[in-house]
């Protein structure tokens, strides 16, 4: 019998870690949000994840959160310490 603490083998793991970390090139950290749209919705057994935008406030010039599988698109709006405002995009894929 598996140890109830590790997952069960055959169960595909639908949350992934999502970490992005925004400094100036002093190695300071920004300011400001992240927007993130999954570009596809998704189905994974009865919960279906909607391609909309969620907002996530930057901690200490970090974005992080619990992402489903998919591709995403990533639009940040940063601040520099300084005071310089500064657009970011990225599109990645989640396995």
């Amino acid at each position: 019998m598996p140890d109830p603490a590790l997952p069960v083998p055959h169960a595909r793991q639908l949350r992934h870690n999502f970490r992005r970390v925004f400094k100036d090139p002093l190695g300071r950290p920004m300011t400001g949000s992240v927007v993130l749209k999954l570009v596809d919705s998704q189905q994974h057994g009865s919960n279906v994840y909607l391609a909309v935008a969620a907002s996530i406030k930057l901690e200490d010039g970090v974005a992080a959160g619990k992402l489903t599988p998919g591709t995403y698109e990533l639009s940040a709006t940063l601040r520099s310490p300084d005071g310089e405002a500064v657009a970011y995009t990225d599109r990645f894929e989640v396995d």
